[in-house]
């Protein structure tokens, strides 16, 4: 057993792995996910780097949205964007950009049930 330990509450580790893990807050381990398609892999934080920020225009717009979705389907086949939605390995509120390079497609299922859930908690 693993267990999450702050000042308020103590959360039990969901961690099927010997560690060590990147825990959010309520003691879930980071998500583990590489993009079968480009092999790009959902990379942890670092917490000595990745703090909040207050700037967090670096959402993408339409246009940029497209843009992406044609320059990853003409370098790594196409995908069925309607399963899947375009996540910011580093979240803008951490200082992340829309470069290419901190951008990967998440199934929209894994994205909204269990990455987005995790940073809420980070």
């Amino acid at each position: 057993m693993a267990y999450a330990n702050y000042p308020d509450a103590s959360y039990q580790a969901d961690a099927k792995a010997e560690g060590p893990w990147l825990l959010n807050k309520k003691g879930v381990a980071y998500p583990i996910y590489t993009d079968p398609k480009s092999g790009k892999v959902l990379t942890e934080p670092s917490s000595t780097t990745w703090a909040k920020v207050s700037a967090t225009g670096c959402a993408l717009t339409t246009t940029e949205r497209n843009n992406y979705r044609n320059w990853y389907d003409n370098n790594y086949g196409a995908l069925n964007w309607a399963d899947y939605e375009i996540h910011h390995i580093r979240p803008c509120a951490y200082g992340g950009t829309k470069d290419y390079s901190n951008l990967i497609p998440l199934p929209s299922s894994f994205h909204r049930s269990t990455v987005s859930p995790w940073w809420t908690n980070y």
